[in-house]
């Protein structure tokens, strides 16, 4: 019978991080939405044809769609991390503890 021997490494500073890091995505993406949303109604106003609000109108629909979409993929992803990270908050106190006292009976 043969074993596979893998290490499973959690490290709670990388879901912080992470999770910080999806956070300021979204941040961006949001501001870049608004900038965005922005220039398309001062846009919007000089474009008061038909073909101009097909265009505005396919902006809105290529641009702002899927910015939404990724946005809510971002705030998902962080949220998620957070989650993560509570309910592994037992396990690294755990280890904390468990290394705690291996050391502690090294030293004596």
């Amino acid at each position: 019978m043969a074993f596979l021997n893998i290490d499973v490494i959690l490290d709670e500073e990388a879901f912080d991080q992470a999770s910080a890091e999806f956070t300021k995505l979204l941040e961006d993406m949001n501001a870049l939405r608004s900038d965005i949303d922005t220039m398309l109604n001062d846009l919007e106003t000089g474009f008061n044809t038909t073909a101009g609000r097909k265009f505005i109108s396919s902006c809105k629909d290529n641009l702002i769609t899927p910015m939404e979409q990724q946005a809510a993929t971002l705030e998902f992803a962080a949220t998620t991390l957070k989650k993560a990270r509570q309910e592994y908050e037992p396990v690294f106190d755990g280890y904390k503890a468990l290394n705690s006292e291996i050391e502690q009976r090294q030293r004596h």
